[in-house]
């Protein structure tokens, strides 16, 4: 299995958007469970055209205290179209969603398979940081090879991930021959948390 581990880093690119003229307001957090919170830090005084303007599908991650806490905080802004976020997180998006589909690499993220990996490359004093180049070269399976086993070759194709009971619809399918397969996928063999994800492809 290990053969077909690819890096992180080939599917991923940091991204660095600064709060230029105040124009985003919603100010979150990032907690060790790979969710966005509210921020209770205390900004008053705090010149927020510095802080990072993170959008939808794009992801903020801490890399600090990693083995301390034997987890990597990271996690996929859905929730609002934007917001900004402490300058301290690096921010990162998906350089191709037809390569990689941004939910199914969260999927990865939440692997307790990743978070070991993640604390074993912490190095470094007593706050156990990650370094980002660790991070980057840290291992992702079959993403592609999975997408790639449900796709005929001869249409264009894409794919969403879904609940197991979401129809997973396509929209705007007016005058094309559609093909659809779908298939399930877990992010941890640990944890039965199974989701859907459907091949949509047209001709």
């Amino acid at each position: 299995m290990r053969s077909n581990y690819k890096r992180i880093g080939d599917y991923i690119s940091l991204v660095d958007e600064r709060n230029e003229g105040h124009n985003v307001k919603n100010l979150l957090g990032l907690s060790i469970f790979k969710q966005f919170i509210p921020s209770v830090a205390n900004i008053i005084g705090t010149d927020m055209e510095n802080y990072k303007v993170i959008r939808k599908n794009q992801f903020a991650c801490s890399t600090m205290q990693v083995r301390r806490d034997k987890k990597m905080p990271v996690a996929l802004l859905q929730e609002v179209d934007e917001a900004i976020i402490s300058q301290a997180y690096p921010i990162f998006e998906v350089k191709d969603e037809k390569e990689l589909l941004p939910e199914y690499l969260m999927m990865w993220f939440t692997r307790s398979e990743f978070d070991r990996e993640a604390c074993f490359h912490a190095v470094g004093g007593v706050r156990g940081s990650l370094e980002w180049e660790d991070f980057e070269t840290s291992g992702l399976s079959g993403v592609k090879e999975r997408i790639e086993e449900l796709a005929p070759k001869d249409m264009e194709c894409s794919a969403q991930i879904c609940e197991i009971n979401n129809p997973c619809s396509l929209k705007d399918v007016s005058k094309k021959e559609v093909y659809a397969k779908s298939g399930i996928i877990s992010a941890d063999l640990n944890t039965y948390s199974p989701r859907q994800i459907k091949m949509f492809c047209v001709r």
